[in-house]
C-alpha cells in the first residue's frame, strides 16, 4: 500500500519537473514560458526585467477590455495564443459583443481578414478606421501594435504622437508601456524614466526598485488609473 503511494508521489513530482508550467500561475508571454524570476535581484539586475515588462503588459490589457488578468495568462499559457492573436480578438470581441474564443478558434484555420469578413459587426464598428483597414490586409502585427497604441492613449491620456515618438527612440509598445506606468506613478516626466534605462545603464526592476516597488506591484499600478490609486 505504501510502497504503491510512494510510486505515485514518486511520478507525480516527475511530472512537475519534466512540465513545470503546467503547474504555476506564471504569467506567460506565450507558450510555455515561465517567470520565476519576480522579484529584483541586485546581484543580476535585469533577471526580472521580462516579467516586469509582461506582468504590466497584462495589466494593461485586462483593463482595458474589461476582463480578467487571469483569462488572458490562461489564454497564452493552456491556449498557446499569441499575443498579437489575442490583442486583435479582444478588440474584436470589445466591438461586436462575440466571445473572444470562438473569434481566436475561427483565426485558427483563417486570416483575421477572413474572419472579420464572415461575421456579422455593428454600424458604430463600420466607422472603425482599423476595421477597414484589417478587411483590406493589415498585417497582423501592425494590427496589434495600432491596438497597444490606443490601449496606452486610453490609459495614460497621452496621444499616439506621443506613444510613437518614444518608440521611435528604440522603445517597444511593452518598455514604452513600463515608462508610462512609472512616469505616472513618480509624477515626473516619461523622458525622466526612460533616460534612466538608456543613459544611466539601469535595468527596468532596478528603476522599479528605486521607487520602492517590486514587478508585481507595477502591474497593479498599469491596471489602475493615477486617480484611483491609493
Amino acid at each position: 500500500m505504501h510502497a504503491g503511494m510512494n510510486k505515485i508521489i514518486r511520478i507525480f513530482f516527475l511530472f512537475l519537473l519534466t512540465f513545470p508550467c503546467a503547474y504555476s500561475s506564471a504569467e506567460q508571454t506565450g507558450g510555455c514560458h515561465c517567470f520565476r524570476d519576480r522579484v529584483y535581484n541586485p546581484a543580476d539586475r535585469f533577471v526580472s526585467d521580462s516579467y516586469l515588462l509582461t506582468t504590466v503588459f497584462n495589466s494593461l490589457t485586462a483593463d482595458f477590455f474589461s476582463i480578467a488578468k487571469r483569462q488572458i495568462i490562461m489564454l497564452k499559457m493552456k491556449g498557446g495564443v499569441q499575443n498579437d492573436d489575442l490583442l486583435i480578438g479582444l478588440y474584436i470581441s470589445k466591438n461586436t459583443g462575440i466571445e473572444v474564443t470562438e473569434l481566436l478558434a475561427g483565426k485558427n484555420t483563417r486570416a483575421w481578414q477572413q474572419v472579420l469578413a464572415e461575421i456579422t459587426v455593428p454600424d458604430s464598428f463600420l466607422q472603425d478606421k482599423w476595421y477597414s483597414r484589417m478587411l483590406k490586409g493589415l498585417p497582423d502585427r501592425e494590427s496589434a501594435e495600432d491596438i497597444t497604441g490606443e490601449i496606452l492613449s486610453s490609459r495614460f491620456g497621452v496621444t499616439h504622437k506621443d506613444v510613437w515618438e518614444i518608440v521611435h527612440q528604440g522603445y517597444s509598445l511593452r518598455e514604452v508601456a513600463l515608462i508610462f506606468t512609472l512616469a505616472e506613478h513618480a509624477h515626473i516626466a516619461p523622458e525622466m524614466i526612460s533616460s534612466q534605462y538608456r543613459i544611466n545603464g539601469l535595468s527596468w526592476s532596478e528603476i522599479a526598485h528605486n521607487f520602492g516597488l517590486e514587478p508585481a506591484a507595477v502591474g497593479k499600478l498599469a491596471g489602475k488609473p493615477a486617480s484611483k490609486q491609493q
